[in-house]
């Protein structure tokens, strides 16, 4: 595998699946026994965590600017669900994760303001994955 430019943010699909972030080159990638196979480039971003959804969609929080992504189960180009262009709801967003009895809502860590904030974007979270 070629090194990895910051490697960051980590999330298992349903399938076993490991995929991984690189804040420095900023992309999403899948973990194959053949290598790396980039899912999602995110240009202009630093991207910092990811969790799945129950659609096998990634949710993407970027450290910034201070955006949310979701991407395709088979990568492709990230759609933005949240701009906080002034950082007052999620500044510096890092780790992501889908909690609560559904898992109905995204929970948001965010280095700036050292918060911890709660969005619900309409989708459920990944039930998850223990072999």
């Amino acid at each position: 595998m070629p090194p990895l430019h910051f490697p960051n943010g980590l999330a298992v699909c349903a399938d076993g699946t490991l995929v991984l972030l690189e804040s420095f080159t900023p992309r999403l990638a899948a973990v194959r026994p053949s290598g790396l196979e980039v899912l999602a480039d995110l240009p202009g971003t630093v991207p910092d965590g990811v969790a799945v959804d129950s659609e096998g969609e990634f949710v993407v929080s970027c450290y910034y600017p201070y955006h949310l992504y979701r991407v395709p189960p088979e990568g492709g180009t990230p759609e933005l669900v949240l701009d906080d262009a002034t950082g007052t709801q999620f500044p510096m967003p890092t780790n992501v994760c889908f909690f609560g009895d559904d898992l109905a809502t995204l929970a948001v860590a965010s280095l700036g303001g050292h918060a911890l904030s709660a969005v619900e974007l309409g989708v459920r979270g990944q039930t998850l994955f223990c072999p």
